[in-house]
């Protein structure tokens, strides 16, 4: 099997990456100034860079496997459904950290 789909997945992330890596830069440079709001961001941010490489990566074995004839179709649907409820959920709760940074811990104007 060739790898040039894995690759090809990765790289439609770059968009993604950049936008990540500005966050994280800017987390970085406002870190004194907003400890908990650069700490929650970047743990989000880092995780849904690992979220996103992890599914792709899962993907394509899952998608090799089937092809090598080495996992059964009820296996497969098993493993992609559970990936199907996982991955989302994860995300979900970065973006929960998100909001949490951006809304919660301010201080009121007056």
């Amino acid at each position: 099997m060739d790898i040039k789909i894995l690759v090809e997945n990765l790289l439609m992330l770059i968009p993604l990456v950049v936008v990540w890596l500005a966050g994280i830069i800017l987390a970085i440079v406002n870190w004194k100034k907003m400890p908990r709001v650069a700490l929650l961001s970047t743990i989000a941010i880092v995780l849904m860079f690992v979220l996103s490489v992890t599914s792709r990566v899962t993907s394509y074995l899952l998608y090799r496997q089937q092809l090598q004839g080495n996992l059964p179709a009820d296996t497969v649907t098993i493993i992609t459904t559970v990936m199907n409820i996982f991955f989302p959920f994860l995300n979900a709760v970065c973006w929960v950290l998100l909001l949490i940074a951006i809304y919660t811990g301010r201080k009121k104007d007056a």
